[in-house]
């Protein structure tokens, strides 16, 4: 027998990091998304909107589970072995899931503060975009983006543990949350 405390614990620190990478990899795709997006507008303004909205029209879980479930088929992944199954591909698949969202807040938040009076007597005194991206309005979004990050993480906890439960997420021989509630629906864990 195994302790399921112990288990549940090891399972927790395995969502929290799948969901704290995934989160990470969405942060950084989002913010620099939106801040092209924002800052460059005109075309680059639109093809990034668009990108973000077939990705927001996509229904996850579905493409989640197709996904994962093709690439559990066998042990070489799919494309090859470029995509193998497992920590990886939720990851992926999470901040895959999650960049749209940020992008779009970062986005607005870029429009509303390039019109500020700092940003505007910092490109009146030469300021490069880059510069202005950096030291003017990043600085100014911190906030903004880490309320969205701690509503993400949980999200991401959750989905991840959603996969777990279907089969399709993490492996069963690492614990999961979502695998420790499938394994307590078949009885597998007591057994007597």
């Amino acid at each position: 027998g195994r302790d399921l405390l112990v288990r549940c614990l090891y399972g927790l620190g395995t969502s929290l990091t799948v969901s704290l990478l995934a989160t990470a990899i969405a942060i950084t795709l989002g913010v620099s998304a939106g801040l092209c997006a924002g800052l460059m507008g005109g075309w680059v303004d639109m093809v990034i909107g668009r990108l973000a909205d077939v990705f927001l029209a996509v229904p996850v879980v579905l493409v989640a589970i197709s996904v994962s479930s093709v690439c559990s088929v066998s042990a070489a992944g799919c494309l090859d072995g470029a995509i193998q199954p497992g920590v990886g591909l939720v990851v992926a698949i999470l901040a895959l899931a999650s960049w749209p969202y940020i992008a779009r807040i970062v986005r607005g938040q870029t429009l509303l503060l390039n019109q500020q009076e700092f940003v505007l007597a910092s490109r009146a005194l030469g300021a490069s975009n880059f510069r202005v991206m950096f030291q003017e309005i990043l600085p100014n979004l911190v906030s903004q983006v880490l309320v969205v990050a701690a509503l993400l993480i949980p999200t991401n906890v959750l989905f991840e543990a959603t996969l777990s439960f279907l089969g399709v997420g993490i492996p069963p021989t690492t614990p999961s949350l979502g695998g420790i509630l499938a394994e307590s629906t078949t009885g597998s864990l007591y057994t007597y």
